[in-house]
């Protein structure tokens, strides 16, 4: 670690002491994780790295905790283009990634009641009433299969034209 700002320092969970010592002996919590071979290979072939909410495995407090980061691992050269180092810029996206994980499993949650359902269900988009989600039952009773999902209620059902559903379903939106 030939040099490492406060950001840098700070996602590390790590003092300034760290600097100047060899990455696995600043950081010891790497070993067996992807990174310092990524970074082997950005100083031997002098290609970036980039990561996208990589998982990490870091020391913080005490506890070695997940943590998500969006980075990028540069070749650094010297006058001759030599490469001399590496360097890592890093985001942290912990939180983000989180809260997606908790949306998907709500929407996973939510599909599973819509699916396992007793009862004829489905679930329309928009204002012109696209089929996101229909489940069995629905479409038992649509007499329908699953080429209706994506499709618009009138396009899907054209039976009901002159019906009271498609004037129903509007007032509702």
């Amino acid at each position: 670690v030939a040099a490492a700002n406060t950001s840098i320092l700070k996602l590390w969970g790590k003092e300034a002491e760290v600097i100047g010592n060899p990455l696995l002996k600043a950081l010891p919590e790497l070993a067996g994780q992807p990174f310092p071979t990524l970074l082997k290979e950005v100083y031997d072939s002098g290609q970036e790295h980039h990561g996208s909410e990589t998982l990490a495995f870091l020391v913080r407090d005490g506890v070695l905790e997940p943590c998500f980061f969006n980075f990028v691992f540069s070749p650094v050269r010297d006058p001759r283009g030599k490469i001399i180092g590496v360097s890592v810029v890093a985001t942290e996206v912990t939180e983000q990634v989180k809260a997606k994980k908790r949306l998907e499993e709500s929407e996973n949650r939510f599909r599973s009641l819509v699916f396992d359902s007793e009862v004829s269900t489905a679930i329309y988009l928009g204002k012109d009433m696209v089929i996101d989600l229909a489940n069995e039952k629905m479409l038992q009773t649509w007499g329908k299969d699953e080429s209706v999902i994506g499709k618009t209620l009138q396009e899907a059902l054209p039976e009901l034209e002159n019906q009271p559903f498609h004037s129903l379903l509007a007032e509702v939106y």
